[in-house]
């Protein structure tokens, strides 16, 4: 059963500097594939400016229209999958304030912080691999009939940006005022040495940027689906994944709630497709047909 809701924003697609701008005759439409599927968000897709860090190369980019999760994949979200499979929970590094402890780990995606409460349903899943993101869009595609993925980096940064410029504000504060995040630092107040304080937040907690869509910056660093390069410069011009490079690594992006404030719009990572801590989750994503 597809579940439609109300739309939030309109968008028009423009030039390079802006991205997109917002039309309010226009309508963004919200919907689920199933009573269990993630509430997933349409966007136009268009053209955009890329850049590997602050002041860089502008790369120009085209995205097609796609559909993205409005939250990362939660706990209750990553359960019904586990349930309805018996999918395994396996631990996962745990990161403290004093860094990643060996052999101090979490309980897998369901108790990923040892040494506070365990996570509510609402709260982003973490501890997970690559490779468990991938067995639950087969899940998820199985029980849908759709073909559900991961996003690809552009499609990220696309999303990401919400429309706003590439510009030293995105870089440093990602577009964002105090509150506007869940980070080390987002609320103005450095919380480091405050581990009681360093965990997952319950998805949609803060502000959606204008996209409507909500912690692409902090709380859980996403999944993506390209192989990872240490540069952009060969990156596909079309949105799509990069293909080539070190495909035993993955591209996670958009840092955790442990990072701080100016880290994670350029956030990235290639990190092993089979490595699991407890600040790695993801979202997801399916194309659309080109309007």
């Amino acid at each position: 059963m597809r579940v439609f809701s109300g739309s939030l924003y309109g968008l028009a697609a423009l030039g390079l500097a802006t991205i997109v701008s917002l039309d309010a005759q226009a309508q963004v439409r919200e919907f689920r594939d199933c009573d269990e599927c993630p509430l997933m968000v349409a966007l136009p897709g268009g053209e955009f400016a890329r850049s590997a860090t602050a002041g860089g190369d502008n790369l120009a980019t085209s995205v097609g229209p796609f559909v993205v999760a409005k939250f990362e994949v939660t706990v209750g979200d990553f359960r019904a999958f586990a349930e309805a499979t018996g999918a395994s929970t396996p631990e996962c590094r745990v990161w403290t304030t004093i860094g990643y402890e060996t052999p101090r780990r979490g309980g897998g995606w369901a108790d990923p912080f040892p040494h506070l409460v365990k996570p509510d349903d609402d709260h982003a899943v973490v501890c997970m691999s690559w490779d468990d993101t991938q067995a639950y869009l087969a899940w998820l595609n199985e029980r849908t009939g759709e073909s559900y993925r991961l996003l690809t980096e552009a499609e990220w940064e696309y999303a990401a940006r919400g429309g706003l410029p590439n510009d030293s504000n995105w870089w440093v504060l990602g577009h964002m005022e105090a509150n506007g995040a869940h980070c080390e630092n987002c609320s103005g107040t450095d919380t480091m040495g405050r581990e009681d304080e360093l965990l997952t937040e319950k998805v949609g907690a803060f502000a959606p940027n204008p996209f409507g869509l909500h912690d692409l910056l902090g709380n859980a660093a996403e999944w993506l689906a390209d192989c990872y390069n240490p540069s952009i410069a060969d990156a596909p011009d079309d949105g799509g994944a990069a293909m080539a490079g070190d495909c035993g690594r993955r591209i996670v992006r958009g840092g955790a709630w442990h990072d701080a404030w100016s880290k994670l719009a350029g956030w990235r990572e290639g990190l092993p497709a089979d490595g699991r801590t407890n600040e790695l989750g993801f979202r997801i994503a399916k194309s659309l047909p080109d309007a």
